[in-house]
């Protein structure tokens, strides 16, 4: 233990320690020992979560949590002082072990000057190739830093050896004398010195079994369970070399060869055109630079592959990460791009070794971006992003991160605020997991805050569409917020109900209570608008509902109800725009819904209104209930109650295109076709009729002529075409005059050169039918 302080050592054979520290620089690397003398002054400091191992991952698991409990108890031993111990530099562990002792005990250590070795002899001085093994220069993983180095490093031995051979006496042998350091009083009048005892001290030999149990006790450590990649740096290509490869393969495309000769003109292959790109991307060809992360996803796992086996290059890396991060704009054209490469990279290395990109990920990363994500929540995405990147595969490595989030900011709300988000990626229950985040969604239904609030409520639901069971339980501790005014929490409680109605349960009275509370007409378009999508799949199991849904259906904003029936569920969007509000299904109710209970409900409620006409909306909604061919047999009673109103709405050019798409979706159900043609024949012929004698609108007739030829060629049903020539037949001989001046004559002909038939089997009245008797 050459270089420790007598009172550095007295003082750590007080602390009682696992082990004793025989060679500081090899004792001290994994932080083992100083987690363990850091824990006889903190409690807070665990020593399970401390692994005495000398692989690197272990090392640098145990320095980063350190590293986390240095930061929470403002104790300024941080990075910069434990990594060189950690990577064995010469003195690193002597003189980090001193600034422990000074900041534990509060003492100064009183250092004797160093002793000046004596210079070696000409044969013994060190060679270039001595000087290029050392370890401190062996760190350096950039090959022009390392390359700039070794050549300061030779020029400077070159510079000795010169010197050296300007010394005419280098080469006599030296003679080193021991001077004996004597007093320069008399011997007589030197103080008395006390008797002074000297004890033998009696040592007991170590049993064998003990010496086995000890030996095997030091090199226990705890098999690997996922990783097996070992950090080997000198087989590792720099990362952000790869980087530069991938943005090189754009640079030589046809397309985008001048950007190389303008915005990167003297700017050398490797890590500085990497830096240059990041730091020029918003200012330079945006087709270029999207392109650039385009090939940056495709090559994510070679990349992943160099983080993950070295722990410099994930430094690297994770510096530019972060430095790009605080500077992004996110209404930059090119930022869900860079999101996406960022996601496609943390995905390999957790493809490749899930602990071990955990743990960098915990190390390099989670804490400066969740400062920066603080600061600037507007980032948040990138954060959850990244924190589901890094443990996409394993629940205990979200837990472990969740709760390493939760300490780099120290706030419960924004905490509530990151797992509402990251539980949009779960798609299974995780009892440990989700636990944890049932009870801090628990506490923001307390917040003051309506945001908070309606973050744990959003949750909550995103719990309770994963295991109802456990969201059910904890439901009646929502109620308190039924009287809240924010609309985001009022719409967050109706996807909860939404999500939990269906599953029947001792909890109906209350979930029936939260959507009478705020699903109605009068309330916020938002809130109408979240509860059309959300409340959408309780109508088949719920029908009593269907009525209230169609008033607020009907209520809502064209604009709104038009995305609301889009029968595409697109991705999640902000019903407003701002950075604190959450992300919703905002279309494809009728990919959910009861159809069937729907029209019923709008057939119902035009009757009350004792409408003459349909409306837009009306027609808008029908056809929405339509888009898949009905089945239902009742659905007959609704085309009886609505066929008057959507015949004559033929004559209406606003409604005219939707009558006939709402017509066709009726008509050629296979399931009904029968008893639909059926009830249709004689109201169509009277509807007919009517727009002849009263339309002059072309585009209406000529909409209306395409409907009668799209029922007969379009569908090749015999069932169909016999309707349509039986209306055709009616019409003619019902009302000949508007027929012979009406388009129908030609349709006529073309449908009984179809059929090789002629319309009458007696002779015909019309002289225009008159030439295709047979």
């Amino acid at each position: 233990m050459s270089g420790i302080p007598r009172e550095v050592l007295k003082w750590m054979q007080g602390l009682d320690l696992s082990y004793s520290i025989k060679n500081p620089k090899r004792d001290l690397a994994n932080g083992f020992l100083i987690g363990e003398i850091f824990s006889r002054y903190y409690p807070e400091i665990k020593m399970h979560s401390f692994d005495n191992s000398s692989e690197l991952q272990r090392k640098l698991s145990n320095w980063e949590h350190l590293e986390r409990m240095f930061t929470k108890l403002s104790i300024p031993l941080g990075k910069k002082y434990w990594e060189p111990v950690m990577h064995n530099a010469p003195d690193a562990a002597i003189e980090y072990i001193k600034m422990v002792y000074s900041f534990l005990t509060k003492r100064q250590l009183t250092i004797a000057p160093p002793h000046e070795n004596p210079k070696p002899p000409p044969y013994a001085r060190p060679t270039a190739a001595n000087l290029l093994r050392d370890t401190e220069f062996q760190r350096i993983q950039d090959k022009k830093t390392q390359e700039g180095q070794a050549y300061k490093i030779l020029n400077k031995h070159n510079e000795n050896i010169r010197l050296e051979r300007t010394e005419p006496g280098r080469l006599a042998v030296p003679s080193y004398t021991m001077r004996t350091q004597g007093s320069n009083k008399k011997i007589e009048q030197a103080e008395e010195q006390k008797d002074i005892e000297v004890r033998q001290v009696a040592v007991r030999a170590m049993d064998k079994n003990m010496r086995a149990a000890k030996a095997l006790s030091l090199n226990k450590t705890e098999p690997k369970t996922e990783s097996k990649i070992e950090a080997n740096h000198t087989m590792v290509k720099p990362a952000l070399e790869i980087m530069s490869e991938t943005f090189l393969e754009i640079m030589h495309q046809m397309a985008y060869k001048t950007v190389r000769a303008m915005d990167f003109r003297d700017v050398e292959h490797g890590e500085e055109m990497t830096k240059k790109f990041y730091e020029i991307m918003g200012t330079i060809n945006q087709d270029f630079v999207m392109a650039c992360f385009e090939n940056l996803v495709k090559r994510s796992a070679v990349l992943a592959d160099s983080l993950v086996k070295s722990a410099q290059e994930c430094e690297a890396y994770a510096e530019l990460l972060f430095s790009t991060i605080e500077k992004i704009r996110i209404d930059a054209e090119h930022y869900l791009s860079f999101v996406k490469s960022i996601k496609a990279i943390g995905d390999s290395m957790t493809n490749l070794d899930s602990s071990v990109s955990r743990q960098l990920f915990s190390h390099f990363m989670l804490t400066p971006i969740v400062k920066t994500t603080l600061k600037s929540p507007e980032k948040l995405p990138i954060l959850v992003t990244l924190v589901h990147s890094a443990s996409h595969s394993n629940f205990s490595n979200r837990l472990h991160l969740v709760k390493e989030v939760f300490e780099a900011s120290g706030d419960n709300n924004f905490l509530i605020k990151v797992i509402s988000e990251l539980l949009e990626y779960d798609t299974s229950f995780n009892k440990e997991l989700h636990e944890y985040y049932i009870y801090y969604a628990l506490l923001g239904l307390l917040s003051p805050s309506p945001r908070v609030q309606a973050s744990a409520v959003c949750a909550l639901g995103s719990i309770a569409s994963l295991n109802p069971a456990v969201i059910i339980k904890e439901l009646p501790k929502v109620e308190i917020l039924l009287t809240s005014n924010w609309w985001e929490t009022r719409a967050q409680l109706l996807r909860l109900a939404g999500i939990l109605l269906p599953h029947k349960s001792s909890q109906q009275g209350l979930l029936e209570k939260i959507i009478k509370a705020n699903f109605k007409p009068t309330a916020s378009k938002n809130i109408i608008r979240i509860g059309l999508v959300y409340l959408a799949p309780c109508l088949a199991s719920n029908p009593e509902l269907c009525d209230l849904y169609i008033r607020c259906l009907i209520h809502i904003d064209p604009d709104i109800r038009e995305t609301v029936l889009s029968t595409d569920i697109m991705s999640k969007g902000n019903v407003v725009k701002g950075l604190f509000t959450q992300k919703y299904l905002l279309s494809g109710a009728p990919a959910m819904w009861n159809a069937y209970g729907v029209a019923s409900s709008l057939s119902k409620f035009i009757m009350d209104k004792g409408l003459v006409n349909l409306e837009y909306c009306h027609v808008e909604i029908l056809w929405a209930c339509l888009y898949k061919p009905p089945t239902n047999p009742q659905w007959v009673e609704v085309f009886e109650e609505l066929k008057n109103y959507l015949f004559v709405g033929l004559e209406d050019p606003e409604i005219c295109k939707g009558v006939i798409g709402v017509l066709k979706h009726f008509m050629t159900a296979p399931a009904l076709m029968t008893e639909i043609l059926k009830q249709s024949l004689p109201t169509m012929i009277k509807e007919l009729s009517l727009l002849l004698a009263n339309t002059n609108d072309k585009n209406v007739l000529s909409q209306t002529y395409e409907f009668i030829k799209s029922i007969y060629w379009g569908y090749h049903s015999a069932e169909l075409q016999d309707f349509i020539y039986k209306v055709l037949k009616n019409f003619a001989e019902k009302y000949p005059v508007l027929f012979e001046r009406s388009e129908l004559v030609e349709i006529m002909n073309e449908i009984i050169r179809n059929r090789r038939g002629d319309i009458f089997e007696e002779k015909p009245e019309s002289p225009n039918l008159r030439n295709y008797d047979d």
